[in-house]
């Protein structure tokens, strides 16, 4: 199996410690669902909270996010509240309509409870929203839905750090190679590509996939029946089970590819016209 234009033959070097590791954008994709990109996604932005980041982590799926499932968010403000043109609640900063707090430091943008067209809302206003999270956060996790919307293409443009999502099946890595061709296409940053669910004797071995899609595969995260279980209790796994194996993969891949990565693009302000409208 090979991508469809020619993909990156490694994964990308691991950065040198920077101690303010503000305003970055983790992105975390996979093209197919079912494959435990949220799981990620949430396990990343916990992860980096307990290293003492303040972390927003956003769900970019309108259409069927899990974000407030898995950490049994009751979604009241969501990312819509962005288009709000008035409100009567005092509030000090624009965030303050829109976040849900899951504790001091760590902060979620939330999906609608309801499944919503995603043209609700504009890619510019995402396009400004997202400056505006990482100038206020030290990590900005970004959990996307599987199509290439608007949405989507805008968090690849302004991804720090790309997380490409699979596991060891044919019907995933037929996702992963879409997912590579996507951060080609727009120019993103080289994916750290995550390999999840791996069971020891089952599915494709690590080092066939990646020779097979010119990849590395940066990190191996293992198979855990604790995951359903903590996140049937609402709990991150990394906080949940700190010793678990997948706690220590998840810490791989933080610490080696993400905590100590830079923020790099521009922020500007939130511009506020009405209430919270951009």
């Amino acid at each position: 199996m090979t991508a469809e234009v020619m993909a990156p033959s490694v994964a990308p070097d691991p950065v040198a410690p920077d101690s303010a590791a503000a305003g970055k954008v983790v992105v975390v994709h996979s093209a197919k669902g079912g494959v435990g990109t949220t799981t990620v996604a949430v396990n990343i932005a916990a992860a980096m909270h307990a290293r003492g980041r303040r972390v927003c982590l956003v769900d970019l799926d309108l259409g069927c996010g899990d974000v407030a499932v898995a950490l049994r968010l009751e979604p009241r403000n969501t990312i819509l509240d962005v288009l709000a043109d008035d409100t009567d609640e005092e509030v000090e900063e624009p965030i303050d309509i829109l976040r849900t707090i899951v504790e001091p430091g760590f902060n979620c943008i939330l999906a609608p409870a309801q499944s919503t067209d995603p043209a609700e809302l504009p890619g510019d206003v995402l396009a400004d929203l997202i400056p505006y999270l990482r100038s206020i956060y030290d990590a900005v996790v970004i959990d996307t839905p599987t199509s290439m919307s608007v949405h989507t293409r805008t968090a690849f443009e302004l991804a720090d750090v790309l997380v490409l999502v699979s596991t060891p099946d044919v019907s995933s890595l037929r996702g992963l190679t879409i997912g590579l061709d996507r951060s080609i296409a727009l120019n993103a940053p080289r994916p750290v590509v995550v390999l999840n669910q791996v069971e020891r004797g089952e599915g494709m071995p690590a080092e066939e996939i990646a020779a097979g899609l010119g990849v590395e595969i940066a990190v191996r995260i293992a198979r855990d029946p604790m995951v359903a279980r903590s996140g049937n209790r609402g709990e991150a796994m990394v906080k949940a089970e700190p010793n678990s194996p997948f706690t220590s993969d998840i810490d791989r891949l933080v610490d080696r590819w993400v905590a100590r990565k830079k923020g790099t693009a521009k922020v500007r302000p939130l511009h506020r016209r009405k209430g919270f409208k951009l």
